[in-house]
Formats: C-alpha cells, sequence, structure tokens
C-alpha cells in the first residue's frame, strides 16, 4: 500500500513546541495514527551488554507516561541481558509518512509483576501461548511438541498467566530529539534535554 508523504510548511522551534518531550512525542504519535493506516508502534531498541557490542531490533511500544516509554518482553533474550548489564539504552521511531523521526535515550527500569500480567491478559490467547515456548531452542519438532502441550495444559484455563521469563521494561529518557524532514535537506531538530525535574529544549544542526 502506498501513502503520499505529508509535508509540513510550519518549521520546527523550541518555541512552538511543547514544554515536555513526552506530551511532543505524544502529539506526533497520534497525529502519525490518525495519517497513516500502518502501525506506528515498531520502535528501534539499541543496547549494550558488558561486550562493548551495541545490538539493535524491532519491539514494539505498549505505553507511554509522563515520564516513561514501556514495552514488554522475554527477559531470557540477548536484549535482556544486555540491559541487565548496562541499563542505558536508546530507542528510535521512525515515520516515513510524515518524514518524522524521534531518537531517545535513557535507562531502562524493571516495571512491577501487576503490570506485565495486566498487559499479558490483553494478548490473545494464541499469543499467550506462544510466548510460553518463547525459550524453547530453535528444533522445529521441540517447540510444536511444547506449544501442543502448553495448549493442553491450558485448555481449561480461564486466564494464561505471564511466564516468569517476561518482564516489562521502562525507558526513563534523559534526551529525546526530534527531527522532521525538510525541503532541500534543511532538516529540522529539536533536542530536549532533562534538567532535573524538568527539560531545556534547543535547536540543533540539520
Amino acid at each position: 500500500m502506498e501513502v503520499a508523504p505529508i509535508t509540513f510548511e510550519q518549521a520546527l522551534s523550541p518555541e512552538n513546541m511543547k514544554e515536555s518531550p513526552m506530551s511532543q512525542f505524544l502529539d506526533w504519535y497520534e497525529f502519525q495514527s490518525r495519517t497513516n493506516p500502518f502501525d506506528p508502534s515498531p520502535m528501534i531498541l539499541s543496547t549494550c551488554g558488558n561486550n562493548m557490542k551495541v545490538d539493535s531490533r524491532v519491539v514494539y511500544l505498549k505505553r507511554v507516561d509522563c515520564e516513561s516509554f514501556v514495552f514488554f518482553g522475554n527477559h531470557k533474550t540477548a536484549k535482556g541481558a544486555e540491559m541487565e548489564e548496562n541499563n542505558n539504552v536508546a530507542l528510535l521511531f521512525y515515520w516515513p509518512h510524515v518524514t518524522r523521526q524521534v531518537r531517545i535515550q535513557g535507562v531502562v527500569e524493571y516495571t512491577t509483576k501487576e503490570e506485565v500480567e495486566e498487559w499479558f491478559a490483553t494478548r490473545s490467547r494464541a499469543s499467550q501461548i506462544a510466548a510460553w515456548v518463547a525459550h524453547v531452542p530453535v528444533d522445529k519438532r521441540d517447540l510444536i511438541e511444547t506449544k501442543r502441550k502448553k495448549e493442553e495444559e491450558f485448555r481449561t484455563a480461564v486466564e494464561v498467566p505471564a511466564p516468569g521469563t517476561w518482564e516489562g521494561y521502562r525507558v526513563i529518557p534523559h534526551t529525546v530529539e526530534f527531527w522532521q524532514g525538510g525541503s532541500d535537506h534543511l532538516h529540522d531538530r529539536i533536542t530536549y534535554c532533562r534538567n532535573g525535574r524538568s527539560w531545556t529544549k534547543q535547536r540543533a544542526a540539520p
């Protein structure tokens, strides 16, 4: 599906952007949701463990509040191990339809187990069962057999609980950059930096 890109006549400036980067992000996120049929929630998560090798992958944003970006996942993975070793992470959203990008740097913390269970309950039953077999070795036969056993185990259960390996992750940003594409490659970049309990914002070079 092709979607015509949207261009903006008004340039970004610190004066016309919100005081909080979280509020500004929600404005952009909601605009993307309204104007594009594609899901705006995929984001690139970059981590770096003790081996000092940066690793990136796509995860899905599940919640934004006034302080953090929240996602969920299996901690028995490379990303889980790397975040345990080093809680400094980066997130990247890129929405080509509106030629906008948001870069986030911050530290990651665990959510509560109650938040994990609450989110897990919103998933489809097939997705819940799949989460229980995510740790199984790659052999396809083992995977199928384990999935069949889990389906039988939870066949009469009213609710499927979250596996103990699943965690919620809350990224608390200290730097957030908003980028908007402009004509003749004269792009706009506004950077927010945390200053105690408030934020400063300034224009950056294109």
